[in-house]
Protein backbone atom coordinates (compact mmCIF):
# COMPACT_ATOMS: atom_id res chain seq x y z
CA UNK A 1 0.00 0.00 0.00
CA UNK A 2 1.19 3.51 -0.88
CA UNK A 3 2.39 5.50 2.16
CA UNK A 4 2.42 9.29 2.39
CA UNK A 5 3.71 11.49 5.18
CA UNK A 6 1.63 14.00 7.12
CA UNK A 7 3.04 16.99 5.26
CA UNK A 8 1.95 15.49 1.93
CA UNK A 9 -1.47 14.64 3.37
CA UNK A 10 -1.89 18.20 4.67
CA UNK A 11 -0.95 19.69 1.33
CA UNK A 12 -3.31 17.40 -0.51
CA UNK A 13 -6.16 18.37 1.78
CA UNK A 14 -5.41 22.09 1.56
CA UNK A 15 -5.22 21.99 -2.24
CA UNK A 16 -8.33 19.84 -2.59
CA UNK A 17 -10.12 22.47 -0.51
CA UNK A 18 -8.83 25.23 -2.85
CA UNK A 19 -6.79 26.79 -0.04
CA UNK A 20 -3.37 26.25 -1.63
CA UNK A 21 -3.41 29.67 -3.28
CA UNK A 22 -5.88 32.46 -3.95
CA UNK A 23 -8.49 31.59 -6.59
CA UNK A 24 -10.02 34.99 -7.48
CA UNK A 25 -13.70 35.07 -8.42
CA UNK A 26 -14.81 37.36 -11.22
CA UNK A 27 -18.37 36.08 -11.66
CA UNK A 28 -21.02 34.30 -9.57
CA UNK A 29 -20.29 31.12 -11.54
CA UNK A 30 -16.85 31.07 -9.90
CA UNK A 31 -18.56 30.95 -6.52
CA UNK A 32 -20.85 28.16 -7.75
CA UNK A 33 -17.81 26.20 -8.94
CA UNK A 34 -16.12 26.63 -5.56
CA UNK A 35 -19.21 25.32 -3.76
CA UNK A 36 -19.33 22.39 -6.17
CA UNK A 37 -15.71 21.59 -5.33
CA UNK A 38 -16.48 21.58 -1.60
CA UNK A 39 -19.97 20.04 -2.07
CA UNK A 40 -20.99 21.38 1.34
CA UNK A 41 -20.92 24.99 2.53
CA UNK A 42 -22.03 25.13 6.14
CA UNK A 43 -24.33 27.95 7.27
CA UNK A 44 -23.99 29.79 10.58
CA UNK A 45 -25.60 33.04 11.65
CA UNK A 46 -22.95 34.54 13.95
CA UNK A 47 -22.02 37.91 12.46
CA UNK A 48 -19.22 39.38 14.57
CA UNK A 49 -17.42 39.15 11.23
CA UNK A 50 -19.17 38.17 7.98
CA UNK A 51 -21.28 35.07 8.44
CA UNK A 52 -19.52 31.77 7.97
CA UNK A 53 -20.62 30.76 4.44
CA UNK A 54 -19.45 34.09 3.05
CA UNK A 55 -16.18 33.86 5.01
CA UNK A 56 -15.45 30.30 3.87
CA UNK A 57 -15.65 31.49 0.27
CA UNK A 58 -13.56 34.61 0.96
CA UNK A 59 -10.75 32.41 2.33
CA UNK A 60 -10.53 30.82 -1.11
CA UNK A 61 -11.39 33.58 -3.59
CA UNK A 62 -10.57 36.80 -1.76
CA UNK A 63 -12.62 39.97 -2.14
CA UNK A 64 -15.97 39.24 -3.79
CA UNK A 65 -19.55 40.58 -3.46
CA UNK A 66 -21.42 38.54 -0.86
CA UNK A 67 -24.59 39.16 -2.88
CA UNK A 68 -23.33 36.55 -5.34
CA UNK A 69 -24.07 33.75 -2.88
CA UNK A 70 -27.60 35.06 -2.34
CA UNK A 71 -28.03 35.33 -6.11
CA UNK A 72 -27.01 31.71 -6.65
CA UNK A 73 -29.59 30.57 -4.10
CA UNK A 74 -32.38 32.64 -5.68
CA UNK A 75 -31.48 31.29 -9.14
CA UNK A 76 -31.48 27.68 -7.99
CA UNK A 77 -27.79 27.08 -8.75
CA UNK A 78 -27.43 26.06 -5.10
CA UNK A 79 -29.96 24.99 -2.49
CA UNK A 80 -30.17 24.65 1.26
CA UNK A 81 -30.24 21.30 3.02
CA UNK A 82 -29.52 19.63 6.32
CA UNK A 83 -26.35 17.77 5.42
CA UNK A 84 -23.21 18.37 7.52
CA UNK A 85 -25.32 20.90 9.39
CA UNK A 86 -27.56 23.48 7.73
CA UNK A 87 -25.66 24.01 4.49
CA UNK A 88 -25.66 25.22 0.91
CA UNK A 89 -25.13 22.54 -1.72
CA UNK A 90 -24.71 22.59 -5.52
CA UNK A 91 -27.85 21.86 -7.53
CA UNK A 92 -26.37 18.51 -8.63
CA UNK A 93 -26.92 17.19 -5.10
CA UNK A 94 -30.69 17.81 -5.12
CA UNK A 95 -31.61 14.24 -6.08
CA UNK A 96 -29.28 12.51 -3.58
CA UNK A 97 -30.51 14.78 -0.79
CA UNK A 98 -34.11 13.94 -1.58
CA UNK A 99 -33.30 10.24 -1.25
CA UNK A 100 -31.73 10.88 2.15
CA UNK A 101 -34.97 12.53 3.23
CA UNK A 102 -36.96 9.50 2.05
CA UNK A 103 -34.84 7.09 4.10
CA UNK A 104 -35.05 9.27 7.22
CA UNK A 105 -31.26 9.73 7.31
CA UNK A 106 -31.38 12.43 10.01
CA UNK A 107 -33.56 10.58 12.49
CA UNK A 108 -33.32 13.05 15.37
CA UNK A 109 -34.17 16.04 13.18
CA UNK A 110 -37.07 14.20 11.54
CA UNK A 111 -38.38 13.10 14.93
CA UNK A 112 -38.36 16.73 16.13
CA UNK A 113 -39.98 17.98 12.92
CA UNK A 114 -42.75 15.40 12.88
CA UNK A 115 -43.39 16.01 16.56
CA UNK A 116 -43.91 19.73 15.95
CA UNK A 117 -46.17 19.13 12.96
CA UNK A 118 -48.30 16.59 14.81
CA UNK A 119 -48.56 18.74 17.92
CA UNK A 120 -49.43 21.91 15.98
CA UNK A 121 -51.30 20.35 13.07
CA UNK A 122 -53.95 23.08 12.81
CA UNK A 123 -51.37 25.89 12.60
CA UNK A 124 -49.26 23.73 10.29
CA UNK A 125 -52.19 23.33 7.90
CA UNK A 126 -52.80 27.09 8.05
CA UNK A 127 -49.17 27.67 7.05
CA UNK A 128 -49.39 25.08 4.28
CA UNK A 129 -52.42 26.96 2.94
CA UNK A 130 -50.51 30.25 3.10
CA UNK A 131 -47.61 28.68 1.20
CA UNK A 132 -49.94 27.29 -1.45
CA UNK A 133 -51.79 30.56 -1.97
CA UNK A 134 -48.96 33.08 -1.59
CA UNK A 135 -46.17 31.06 -3.18
CA UNK A 136 -43.67 32.00 -0.48
CA UNK A 137 -43.68 33.12 3.15
CA UNK A 138 -41.32 34.35 5.86
CA UNK A 139 -41.63 33.60 9.54
CA UNK A 140 -42.19 37.34 10.10
CA UNK A 141 -45.38 37.10 8.00
CA UNK A 142 -47.00 35.44 11.01
CA UNK A 143 -45.81 37.88 13.66
CA UNK A 144 -48.45 38.64 16.24
CA UNK A 145 -48.97 42.14 17.62
CA UNK A 146 -46.88 42.64 20.74
CA UNK A 147 -45.21 39.24 20.38
CA UNK A 148 -41.79 38.92 21.95
CA UNK A 149 -39.13 38.16 19.38
CA UNK A 150 -36.39 35.88 20.60
CA UNK A 151 -33.27 34.34 19.11
CA UNK A 152 -32.91 30.93 17.50
CA UNK A 153 -33.68 29.10 20.75
CA UNK A 154 -36.88 31.11 21.25
CA UNK A 155 -38.58 30.61 17.89
CA UNK A 156 -42.27 31.34 17.42
CA UNK A 157 -44.57 28.38 16.78
CA UNK A 158 -44.84 29.44 13.13
CA UNK A 159 -41.08 29.56 12.72
CA UNK A 160 -40.77 26.08 14.22
CA UNK A 161 -43.40 24.80 11.81
CA UNK A 162 -41.67 26.38 8.82
CA UNK A 163 -38.40 24.80 9.89
CA UNK A 164 -40.11 21.47 10.44
CA UNK A 165 -41.64 21.57 6.95
CA UNK A 166 -38.18 22.35 5.58
CA UNK A 167 -36.61 19.51 7.58
CA UNK A 168 -39.01 16.89 6.21
CA UNK A 169 -38.58 18.19 2.66
CA UNK A 170 -42.05 19.62 2.10
CA UNK A 171 -40.63 23.13 1.65
CA UNK A 172 -37.37 24.58 0.42
CA UNK A 173 -35.62 27.92 0.79
CA UNK A 174 -36.49 30.11 -2.19
CA UNK A 175 -34.01 32.81 -1.27
CA UNK A 176 -32.79 34.86 1.66
CA UNK A 177 -33.60 38.47 2.53
CA UNK A 178 -31.11 39.98 4.95
CA UNK A 179 -30.04 36.40 5.61
CA UNK A 180 -33.61 35.55 6.70
CA UNK A 181 -35.10 32.50 5.03
CA UNK A 182 -37.95 32.80 2.54
CA UNK A 183 -39.83 29.49 2.33
CA UNK A 184 -41.69 27.97 -0.59
CA UNK A 185 -43.24 24.58 -1.30
CA UNK A 186 -41.02 22.20 -3.24
CA UNK A 187 -43.99 21.55 -5.52
CA UNK A 188 -44.09 25.28 -6.31
CA UNK A 189 -40.41 25.77 -7.10
CA UNK A 190 -39.77 22.34 -8.62
CA UNK A 191 -43.13 21.34 -10.11
CA UNK A 192 -41.63 18.70 -12.41
CA UNK A 193 -39.57 16.98 -9.72
CA UNK A 194 -40.57 13.53 -8.49
CA UNK A 195 -38.83 11.85 -5.58
CA UNK A 196 -39.06 8.63 -7.57
CA UNK A 197 -36.30 10.12 -9.75
CA UNK A 198 -33.85 10.25 -6.85
CA UNK A 199 -30.93 7.78 -6.99
CA UNK A 200 -30.98 4.73 -4.74
CA UNK A 201 -29.54 5.01 -1.24
CA UNK A 202 -26.59 2.77 -2.21
CA UNK A 203 -25.72 5.15 -5.05
CA UNK A 204 -26.03 8.08 -2.66
CA UNK A 205 -23.68 6.47 -0.13
CA UNK A 206 -21.13 5.90 -2.90
CA UNK A 207 -21.46 9.55 -3.91
CA UNK A 208 -21.05 10.75 -0.34
CA UNK A 209 -17.92 8.70 0.24
CA UNK A 210 -16.31 9.55 -3.13
CA UNK A 211 -17.08 13.25 -2.78
CA UNK A 212 -15.75 13.30 0.78
CA UNK A 213 -12.45 11.75 -0.28
CA UNK A 214 -12.21 14.07 -3.31
CA UNK A 215 -13.08 17.17 -1.28
CA UNK A 216 -10.59 16.33 1.47
CA UNK A 217 -7.80 15.22 -0.86
CA UNK A 218 -7.05 12.32 1.45
CA UNK A 219 -9.42 10.85 4.02
CA UNK A 220 -8.77 8.40 6.80
CA UNK A 221 -11.70 6.01 7.23
CA UNK A 222 -12.53 7.73 10.53
CA UNK A 223 -12.92 11.09 8.74
CA UNK A 224 -15.31 9.93 6.05
CA UNK A 225 -18.56 9.88 8.02
CA UNK A 226 -18.45 13.49 9.20
CA UNK A 227 -18.28 15.42 5.94
CA UNK A 228 -21.89 14.67 4.99
CA UNK A 229 -22.86 13.63 8.52
CA UNK A 230 -23.77 10.20 7.23
CA UNK A 231 -26.62 8.82 9.35
CA UNK A 232 -27.32 12.31 10.62
CA UNK A 233 -24.75 12.99 13.33
CA UNK A 234 -21.04 13.30 13.96
CA UNK A 235 -19.34 9.96 14.43
CA UNK A 236 -16.09 8.21 13.63
CA UNK A 237 -17.82 4.83 13.18
CA UNK A 238 -16.44 3.02 10.14
CA UNK A 239 -17.97 -0.48 10.17
CA UNK A 240 -21.12 0.47 8.22
CA UNK A 241 -19.08 2.30 5.59
CA UNK A 242 -16.49 -0.40 4.91
CA UNK A 243 -18.62 -2.41 2.44
CA UNK A 244 -19.17 0.72 0.33
CA UNK A 245 -15.48 1.64 0.57
CA UNK A 246 -14.39 -1.89 -0.40
CA UNK A 247 -16.67 -1.81 -3.44
CA UNK A 248 -15.34 1.60 -4.49
CA UNK A 249 -11.75 0.38 -4.12
CA UNK A 250 -12.53 -2.73 -6.16
CA UNK A 251 -14.00 -0.57 -8.93
CA UNK A 252 -10.96 1.72 -8.88
CA UNK A 253 -12.91 4.73 -7.66
CA UNK A 254 -10.85 5.01 -4.46
CA UNK A 255 -7.19 4.20 -3.83
CA UNK A 256 -6.07 3.03 -0.36
CA UNK A 257 -3.07 4.77 1.21
CA UNK A 258 -1.40 4.90 4.59
CA UNK A 259 -0.69 8.23 6.29
CA UNK A 260 2.57 7.90 8.17
CA UNK A 261 1.93 8.29 11.92
CA UNK A 262 -1.85 7.73 11.69
CA UNK A 263 -2.94 4.14 12.22
CA UNK A 264 -5.57 2.65 9.95
CA UNK A 265 -6.42 2.94 6.25
CA UNK A 266 -6.94 6.17 4.36
CA UNK A 267 -8.10 6.80 0.82
CA UNK A 268 -7.48 9.16 -2.08
CA UNK A 269 -9.41 9.85 -5.26
CA UNK A 270 -7.74 8.55 -8.45
CA UNK A 271 -7.71 12.08 -9.89
CA UNK A 272 -5.29 13.10 -7.13
CA UNK A 273 -2.88 10.16 -7.31
CA UNK A 274 -0.06 12.27 -8.79
CA UNK A 275 -0.14 14.48 -5.68
CA UNK A 276 1.24 11.60 -3.62
CA UNK A 277 4.52 11.81 -5.53
CA UNK A 278 4.46 15.55 -6.17
CA UNK A 279 2.51 17.30 -3.39
CA UNK A 280 0.82 20.60 -4.25
CA UNK A 281 2.72 23.77 -3.42
CA UNK A 282 0.77 25.65 -0.76
CA UNK A 283 1.56 29.37 -0.64
CA UNK A 284 -1.68 30.86 0.69
CA UNK A 285 -2.08 32.68 4.00
CA UNK A 286 -5.63 33.30 5.12
CA UNK A 287 -8.12 33.29 7.97
CA UNK A 288 -10.62 30.44 8.22
CA UNK A 289 -14.14 30.31 9.52
CA UNK A 290 -14.62 28.01 12.53
CA UNK A 291 -17.00 26.13 10.22
CA UNK A 292 -14.59 25.79 7.31
CA UNK A 293 -14.41 22.19 6.02
CA UNK A 294 -10.67 22.19 6.70
CA UNK A 295 -11.24 22.52 10.47
CA UNK A 296 -14.88 21.69 11.24
CA UNK A 297 -13.88 18.15 12.24
CA UNK A 298 -11.88 19.08 15.35
CA UNK A 299 -10.49 15.55 15.77
CA UNK A 300 -9.24 15.55 12.18
CA UNK A 301 -7.63 18.97 12.65
CA UNK A 302 -5.81 17.68 15.71
CA UNK A 303 -4.78 14.40 14.10
CA UNK A 304 -3.46 15.82 10.83
CA UNK A 305 -2.53 19.42 11.66
CA UNK A 306 -1.75 19.06 15.38
CA UNK A 307 -4.20 21.92 15.86
CA UNK A 308 -6.41 21.74 18.94
CA UNK A 309 -9.32 24.00 18.12
CA UNK A 310 -12.48 24.79 20.05
CA UNK A 311 -14.97 27.54 19.22
CA UNK A 312 -15.63 29.44 22.42
CA UNK A 313 -18.64 31.62 21.59
CA UNK A 314 -20.81 29.15 23.48
CA UNK A 315 -18.46 29.27 26.50
CA UNK A 316 -18.90 31.85 29.25
CA UNK A 317 -16.53 34.81 28.87
CA UNK A 318 -14.69 33.98 32.09
CA UNK A 319 -13.81 30.51 30.83
CA UNK A 320 -12.66 31.48 27.33
CA UNK A 321 -9.00 30.88 26.60
CA UNK A 322 -8.68 32.46 23.15
CA UNK A 323 -11.77 34.56 22.46
CA UNK A 324 -15.40 34.67 21.38
CA UNK A 325 -15.10 33.73 17.69
CA UNK A 326 -11.50 32.89 16.86
CA UNK A 327 -10.54 32.31 13.24
CA UNK A 328 -7.84 29.69 12.57
CA UNK A 329 -4.82 31.05 10.70
CA UNK A 330 -3.66 29.03 7.70
CA UNK A 331 -0.04 29.76 6.74
CA UNK A 332 0.99 27.75 3.68
CA UNK A 333 0.58 24.13 4.84
CA UNK A 334 0.17 24.68 8.58
CA UNK A 335 -2.42 25.99 11.02
CA UNK A 336 -0.26 28.33 13.06
CA UNK A 337 -2.68 30.09 15.39
CA UNK A 338 -6.00 31.84 15.77
CA UNK A 339 -7.22 35.41 15.75
CA UNK A 340 -10.28 36.82 17.51
CA UNK A 341 -11.67 39.56 15.28
CA UNK A 342 -14.59 41.95 15.37
CA UNK A 343 -15.78 44.12 12.50
CA UNK A 344 -17.01 47.49 13.82
CA UNK A 345 -18.95 48.29 10.69
CA UNK A 346 -20.31 51.70 11.66
CA UNK A 347 -16.80 52.91 12.55
CA UNK A 348 -15.21 51.15 9.55
CA UNK A 349 -12.76 49.57 11.97
CA UNK A 350 -11.58 45.95 12.05
CA UNK A 351 -10.37 45.00 15.51
CA UNK A 352 -7.95 42.20 16.26
CA UNK A 353 -9.19 41.60 19.78
CA UNK A 354 -6.41 39.06 20.30
CA UNK A 355 -4.08 36.89 18.28
CA UNK A 356 -2.53 33.67 19.53
CA UNK A 357 0.18 31.68 17.79
CA UNK A 358 0.73 27.98 18.41
CA UNK A 359 3.51 27.25 20.98
CA UNK A 360 5.75 25.64 18.36
CA UNK A 361 5.59 28.64 15.98
CA UNK A 362 8.77 30.71 16.09
CA UNK A 363 8.60 34.49 15.59
CA UNK A 364 9.25 35.31 11.95
CA UNK A 365 8.73 38.75 10.36
CA UNK A 366 7.97 37.16 6.97
CA UNK A 367 5.24 35.03 8.51
CA UNK A 368 3.96 37.97 10.54
CA UNK A 369 3.69 40.12 7.40
CA UNK A 370 1.74 37.39 5.64
CA UNK A 371 -0.67 37.02 8.56
CA UNK A 372 -1.17 40.76 8.87
CA UNK A 373 -1.71 40.95 5.12
CA UNK A 374 -4.49 38.36 5.39
CA UNK A 375 -6.07 40.31 8.26
CA UNK A 376 -5.97 43.53 6.27
CA UNK A 377 -7.42 41.87 3.18
CA UNK A 378 -10.23 40.54 5.33
CA UNK A 379 -10.79 43.99 6.79
CA UNK A 380 -11.03 45.59 3.34
CA UNK A 381 -13.55 42.96 2.27
CA UNK A 382 -15.64 43.85 5.33
CA UNK A 383 -15.50 47.56 4.37
CA UNK A 384 -13.73 48.17 7.71
CA UNK A 385 -10.29 49.11 6.39
CA UNK A 386 -8.82 50.47 9.64
CA UNK A 387 -7.09 47.56 11.38
CA UNK A 388 -6.52 47.91 15.12
CA UNK A 389 -4.52 45.25 16.96
CA UNK A 390 -5.60 45.23 20.59
CA UNK A 391 -3.66 42.24 21.91
CA UNK A 392 -0.86 39.94 20.76
CA UNK A 393 -1.14 37.26 23.42
CA UNK A 394 2.23 35.57 22.90
CA UNK A 395 5.06 37.50 24.49
CA UNK A 396 7.75 36.16 22.18
CA UNK A 397 5.72 37.22 19.11
CA UNK A 398 4.48 40.55 20.42
CA UNK A 399 7.30 42.92 19.56
CA UNK A 400 7.92 41.48 16.09
CA UNK A 401 4.23 41.40 15.15
CA UNK A 402 3.57 44.92 16.42
CA UNK A 403 6.63 46.16 14.51
CA UNK A 404 5.09 44.76 11.34
CA UNK A 405 1.79 46.44 12.23
CA UNK A 406 3.56 49.76 12.73
CA UNK A 407 5.46 49.49 9.45
CA UNK A 408 2.53 48.20 7.41
CA UNK A 409 2.55 45.28 4.99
Amino acid sequence: MLTIDKITARRMMIAAQALDTLHPATHPTDIAAMIAQMAVLQIDTISVVNRSPYLVLWSRVGNYPTSWLDQLLAEGAIFEAWVHEASFMPASWWGPQRRLLQVNDRKNLMRWANGILNEQHEIANHIRHALATRGEVRSSDFRRAGEKRGTWWDWSVEKKILEALFAIGETMIARREGFQRVYSLVSTLRPHWSDEDAPTIDVVRDLQICQTVRALGVAHERWIGDYFRMNGSYNTEVKSKRPFIASLVERGELIPVQIDGIDGPAYIHPELLDWCESPPLCTHTTLLSPFDPLVWDRKRALELFDFAYVIECYTSAAKRRYGYFTLPILYHDQLIGRVDCKAHRAQRRFEVVSIHFEPWVAPDPVMHRAVLGAIRDCAVWHATPEVVVTCVADEHHRASFLDVVALGV
